[in-house]
């Protein structure tokens, strides 16, 4: 199914996508934290072809939005690529169906309009949360450092906001990378244009729960990570062999969710 709304004339800078797939359960509070943001926004969902009540949520709220789809696609990647597609914003962000903004996230936006240098990509803190929307801990996050990025991916995915130019320069996420397509993407961003400008405001939770993609591909997630290292870095930090086989057990006993 497929539902076109047409856009309003407002000048509008940002574009937020959300790609979904059965996460009815998450989905509505992810969707009322975009809305309520106090700025004008383009909203843009495209869904997989959910079998839950996905598409029943995204009719509560369709007059809020600017376009939105519901059918069977290639999965994650797909879905977010095709949503920048149908964006004409100068800015593009993603919100994964099962995250949610802050309010935090309108004085980050507000800020990167008066900033005069070009950054690729700007990005913000953010907070874990459980299946209840608890608050249970912090994402590691830190001013842009190369030698940190080739250690772990400090840039928290539902924390940016990417100009579109430039994403659409590098044809946007690689669908080769199944878990770790964001570090991936933020790799070929920095090598391209250089560094990202951090902003030290909390604009975003995400969510850690059972079937996430970190809990369920983390294994398939270190693979790729230490992949993408050694193709933009030309060498692997012994961090991440290491790491791998503790990283599942230091997470379970660190976030209980």
């Amino acid at each position: 199914m497929i539902n076109k709304l047409k856009s309003n004339n407002n000048v509008c800078n940002l574009s937020i996508i959300i790609p979904s797939f059965n996460q009815g359960i998450y989905l509505e509070e992810c969707i009322k934290s975009v809305i309520k943001l106090d700025f004008n926004k383009k909203i843009i969902i495209i869904d997989g072809g959910s079998k839950d009540e996905s598409v029943s949520i995204i009719k509560k709220y369709e007059r809020y939005l600017d376009f939105w789809e519901s059918k069977p696609d290639d999965g994650q990647t797909y879905a977010i690529n095709k949503g920048v597609k149908i964006a004409k914003t100068q800015y593009i962000s993603w919100l994964n169906s099962d995250d949610v903004y802050l309010s935090g996230f309108e004085k980050f936006y507000k800020s990167i309009l008066n900033e005069k240098k070009n950054y690729p990509v700007f990005y913000g803190r953010t907070i874990f949360i459980d299946k209840n929307s608890e608050k249970i801990g912090r994402y590691f996050t830190h001013r842009f450092l190369r030698y940190l990025l080739t250690l772990r991916c400090f840039i928290s995915q539902p924390s940016t906001i990417i100009r579109r130019e430039y994403w659409n320069q590098i044809d946007g996420l690689n669908h080769s990378y199944k878990a770790a397509f964001d570090y991936d993407l933020w790799w070929a961003l920095f090598k391209k244009y250089g560094e990202f400008k951090f902003i030290s405001i909390y604009n975003s939770a995400t969510r850690l729960h059972k079937d996430t993609k970190s809990n369920q591909m983390r294994s398939v997630q270190y693979d790729e990570s230490t992949k993408i290292v050694k193709n933009y870095n030309g060498c692997v930090p012994i961090k991440w062999p290491i790491y791998k086989y503790f990283s599942l057990f230091l997470r379970k006993f660190i976030y209980r969710y």
